[in-house]
């Protein structure tokens, strides 16, 4: 029947879901893809996958890309199971040497939990016939490089793969090369608004907020489009690229590719003069950043890269530098900094929508850069009833110090407990930890990518709790652009993956499918080019 489970899933912790039950029973058989929003269980559906092996005599690894995520794959399926705790392990190279990880490869342990880099590192260990499958969560990550790639290469049908994301990206090349890398047959796909779903979502509203610039930020803007204006018009004799183009209308991208058009000429040992060019390049992308720095975070992140412009010696800093709109920035943002937080409506926005929607929760704030996070907690620590905690990466960048795995741990510890309510977060917090669900969600910037706007706000409106999120918008800013290309990158997603799910369905060999799609994707890429 298909509303069997597994006799070794723990009923009395996993609540009955049918479309879990559903898309279990269809990727049992089957190399498969399974795309599922966040919250909605992905993990329950690979706990069911896992007992059905086990319950077969077959060991299952389950891989996710970080520490953090693995200790809460492990805590989950030993909660979940009525295995002992002892068949289920956690594998890292951290915890234990070549010799012991060899032994617990190749021994009694039923299901093992590990990051892909442990894995890949010790393929040679794995006694691959004893093993029916292997989960690759996050799975959107196996393109590239990355370790899935090679764990997937080098075990293919010999095991049974799966593997689970809640966004798998709005590149669609990308997305069939997950499908190739992995040789899927078969994918589930389910949305909020599928019939089977709806019952148990909850319901999160999502409000933009439009943020005008103030007038001292215009006249800064001003300053920066004329130091910028100049420094193209002396770029446009190097290259035709930035020709007659406005400062408004220039973008990092165009001038990195023209750096590197410029290395490559130099490296070919191109003229001196490169050099110079070189230089403009570099010093207007610096210029262009401190613009988006003002324009989307605020005086305080952009007055703090000015500070290190001003210390650098580099040619480019010095052509920046040496302008005389440069000083009235500097004059001007250090005005501005003396005067009340009502001058970056941005900071106002989020204190105001804490103060209004919390209501005795938790909210999360995701920010892009860590000068905003540490600005942030500065001004949000003064507001009552706000009890703010930071949680960055662990990289050091500078004299920027990271934390550590257990300066992590603590930091959502602290806001699980309630001693903290507002966690302020860069990227870190958008996936590959256990945090929380939250009642609130705040984007102090829009981001580009769907996978990271969808991992965003899935930190919000689960458990059946509803959830608020807000985006804050800069207008006639990138903060605009990047919106809406987020918006639309979710719904190309969607759409290659029903795309690619027809045709795995539709064709008898998956591996030719795959072919057919990526050569109308190069047909269809070379016709855009054309007719550009």
């Amino acid at each position: 029947m298909m509303s069997e489970i597994p006799s070794l899933v723990n009923t009395e912790v996993i609540d009955r879901r049918d479309y879990q039950i559903d898309i279990f029973h269809e990727v049992k058989d089957k190399d498969s893809l399974v795309v599922l929003p966040t919250g909605l269980g992905k993990t329950t559906i690979a706990l069911y996958l896992i007992s059905s092996h086990v319950e077969k005599n077959e060991k299952a690894l389950m891989m996710a890309p970080t520490r953090p995520l693995c200790q809460q794959h492990l805590e989950f399926i030993r909660e979940s199971t009525l295995l002992d705790d002892q068949k289920v392990g956690l594998i890292t190279g951290e915890l234990y040497s070549q010799k012991e990880r060899e032994e617990l490869w190749i021994g009694e342990t039923e299901v093992l939990i590990a990051t892909p880099q442990t894995v890949n590192n010790d393929l040679h260990l794995l006694p691959l016939s004893d093993f029916g499958l292997m989960i690759f969560d996050e799975v959107h990550r196996a393109v590239g490089d990355y370790s899935y790639v090679d764990i997937a290469k080098a075990c293919k049908d010999k095991i049974q793969y799966l593997g689970l994301t809640a966004s798998p990206g709005s590149d669609f090349k990308k997305l069939i090369e997950v499908a190739y890398n992995l040789g899927l047959e078969h994918v589930e796909i389910r949305t909020e608004v599928d019939e089977d779903v709806e019952p148990y979502i909850s319901e999160r509203r999502l409000n933009w907020i439009e943020i005008e610039k103030s007038e001292e930020l215009k006249e800064m803007e001003s300053w920066l489009d004329s130091i910028l204006q100049d420094f193209l018009e002396d770029l446009g004799d190097y290259t035709g690229r930035l020709k007659n183009i406005r400062p408004e209308k220039v973008g990092k991208k165009a001038l990195i590719e023209t750096q590197e058009d410029l290395q490559k000429k130099i490296g070919k040992g191109g003229k001196g003069y490169l050099f110079h060019a070189l230089s403009l390049t570099s010093a207007s992308i610096k210029t262009i950043h401190l613009k988006e720095l003002l324009l989307t975070q605020g005086i305080e992140a952009a007055h703090n890269y000015l500070l290190k412009l001003q210390e650098e010696d580099d040619r480019s800093s010095k052509y920046v530098k040496k302008k005389e709109e440069f000083d009235l920035l500097a004059e001007k943002m250090l005005d501005l900094k003396a005067m009340p937080v009502e001058t970056n409506p941005k900071l106002v926005h989020t204190r105001d929508i804490l103060r209004d929607e919390m209501d005795g929760g938790r909210a999360m704030i995701f920010a892009q850069y860590r000068d905003t996070v540490e600005y942030l907690m500065e001004e949000l620590s003064r507001v009552d009833g706000i009890r703010p905690a930071k949680l960055i990466g662990q990289a050091d960048k500078g004299e920027d110090q990271g934390m550590n795995q257990e300066e992590q741990k603590k930091a959502i510890k602290e806001f699980k407990e309630g001693q903290n309510n507002v966690l302020i977060c860069t990227r870190i917090g958008e996936e590959g930890l256990d945090v929380p669900s939250t009642d609130l969600v705040i984007f102090y910037e829009p981001v580009p990518s769907a996978i990271r706007s969808i991992q965003r706000k899935g930190r919000t409106a689960r458990d059946q709790r509803p959830g608020r999120v807000f985006v804050l918008i800069s207008k006639d800013t990138k903060d605009e652009a990047f919106y809406w290309k987020s918006k639309h990158a979710e719904k190309d997603m969607f759409e290659h993956v029903y795309r690619l799910k027809r045709a795995l369905e539709e064709g008898k060999d998956p591996e030719k499918v795959l072919e057919g799609l990526m050569d109308e994707k190069v047909r269809r890429q070379s016709n855009l080019e054309n007719f550009s």
